[in-house]
């Protein structure tokens, strides 16, 4: 997909130049680096590419619409990511002997239920949200930590 968004970028371009004496001021085209790993925008503010803009459109891809169509809404659209990182202090042990333990797992199922109600409680149901997230643990050994 990213081969789409470079041609999109050139193509707007294109058009653009095509109409450059029907538009005032100036034009500035962005390609987003690194925009699926959580940290292109924010570089390019930090580097001042976007300092001295008015307004800012943007397009991106989305297969599940068919070749030639444009969806449109007004106000942000496709999500941003914000990513944290925790660990759930427990006390390991054996299967076995879950009475002796403190089980992170369990605790980490339950901080999984609560952050997925903020997004279907708390949250406007027609302002897209997702909530999601990778616990890796398969074992009979109850483990010390659930990351």
């Amino acid at each position: 997909m990213h081969d789409s968004h470079v041609a999109m970028l050139l193509g707007a371009a294109k058009l653009l130049q095509a109409k450059r004496h029907q538009l005032r001021g100036t034009t500035k085209l962005v390609f987003q680096p690194a925009e699926e790993g959580y940290a292109g925008a924010y570089h390019m503010l930090q580097d001042g590419a976007l300092g001295d803009i008015n307004a800012i459109f943007s397009i991106h891809v989305l297969p599940s619409f068919w070749t030639g169509v444009i969806a449109l809404r007004p106000g942000p659209v496709l999500a941003g990511v914000g990513i944290f990182s925790a660990t759930i202090q427990g006390k390991g042990g054996h299967a076995a002997g879950p009475h002796e333990t403190r089980d992170p797992v369990l605790a980490a199922a339950f901080s999984i239920i609560a952050l997925q109600q903020i997004v279907s409680r708390e949250t406007n149901p027609l302002q897209a949200r997702v909530c999601f997230f990778f616990l890796s643990l398969i074992s009979v050994i109850l483990p010390v930590s659930a990351n």
